[in-house]
């Protein structure tokens, strides 16, 4: 399986969005409406925001 890394920022933070090939095709876990963001801290924690939470991601141009 591999996975698909894409670098972003959310509210100042860096990180990078990650999907494994399955869920891109739309036969994974997650549908496609759903990502999953990496970063060295504690995205939920550090932004205060819960499942359901909308925030912005910004990706490089």
């Amino acid at each position: 399986m591999s996975v698909s890394l894409l670098p972003c920022s959310v509210s100042g933070i860096q990180g990078c969005i990650m999907r494994i090939d399955p869920n891109a095709d739309g036969t994974g876990d997650h549908p496609k409406t759903i990502i999953e963001v990496a970063a060295q801290v504690r995205l939920r924690d550090a932004l205060n925001v819960s499942d359901g939470d909308i925030v912005t991601i910004k990706v490089p141009d």
